[in-house]
């Protein structure tokens, strides 16, 4: 059975793959229910997939919101720990 961290780093894991991958994030922040993401190309994004998973994403040029719920911080610092491991500073 999984428990809440693993849970979080498979949702963080699985973002960073429908979002179009670790070299199409250009920055993750969080606020409250919210992951803001902003990309390089927001058509690379798997949409359909990221709605199975999150309660809602938004779209606005290469801004992205996705609606998570009290956990959006856990998850977003996951994104960050994935992401700087593979060379992104942030």
């Amino acid at each position: 059975m999984l428990n809440n961290e693993n849970v979080n780093n498979e949702l963080a894991t699985d973002l960073i793959i429908n979002l179009g991958g670790i070299f199409n994030i250009i920055e993750v922040d969080s606020c409250m229910t919210r992951l803001r993401i902003s990309l390089k190309d927001s058509s690379m994004v798997e949409k359909n997939k990221i709605k199975e998973k999150t309660k809602e994403i938004l779209v606005s040029s290469n801004s992205i919101q996705i609606i998570l719920g009290t956990n959006a911080s856990i998850v977003a610092d996951k994104m960050k720990k994935i992401l700087g491991k593979k060379g992104i500073n942030y």
